[in-house]
């Protein structure tokens, strides 16, 4: 039983291995994705600042792009995990592989291998011996206290927030100081 199924396996891997020596290594829609931005990055200039960092100048957007670390300052390389506009601008001056850029899990071979495994087909809600009542738990509003009075209508707020009080003399109304420091206080007590 184990020879068939690690004899199962590596027939898989050999057919995951010659569908990516006749044609691209990602997945049909990684592909597509790569194909449109190709033909934005071949409208755009590219300028080396070092090993793998360049400046990539286009119509509409300039972006820093670092191929050793897969980052690009436009966000989408370090997110969808699959070379932007700027990367694939760039990459033949680094002399990487653009399929290098992507990440495994656009890759055929990945793809493959999460299928390889069977697959069990869930169970239709009526076939299931499942009583609701001992799944789903009874959700109660939580526990809360009236207050008595009137409720506040207006929010107070916190330390640094709102208006800045400057604090002015109580004798004169001029900012900067207080009754006992003010300069007319002293002349008021000669009178």
């Amino acid at each position: 039983m184990q020879a068939k199924v690690s004899e199962w396996f590596n027939n898989r891997r050999n057919i995951v291995a010659s569908i990516n020596t006749k044609c691209t290594p990602l997945t049909p829609k990684a592909e597509n994705i790569i194909r449109k931005r190709f033909k934005k990055a071949s409208e755009m200039n590219v300028k080396q600042l070092n090993r793998f960092e360049y400046e990539v100048t286009g119509k509409e957007n300039d972006a820093i792009i670092d191929l050793g670390q897969r980052q690009c300052s436009c966000r989408v390389f370090d997110l969808d995990q699959l070379p932007c506009v700027h990367a694939l601008a760039s990459y033949e001056q680094a002399g990487i592989e653009v399929y290098d850029l992507c990440s495994n899990y656009y890759k055929l071979e990945t793809w493959a291998l999460a299928y390889v495994d069977t697959i069990y087909p869930v169970p239709q809600q009526e076939d299931c011996d499942i009583n609701e009542v001992e799944v789903l738990p009874k959700v109660l509003p939580p526990n809360v206290s009236v207050k008595r009075g009137r409720a506040k209508l207006k929010r107070i707020p916190s330390v640094g927030e709102g208006k800045k009080w400057i604090k002015r003399c109580g004798l004169c109304g001029l900012p900067g100081h207080s009754k006992k420091t003010c300069p007319l206080r002293s002349t008021t007590s000669k009178l």
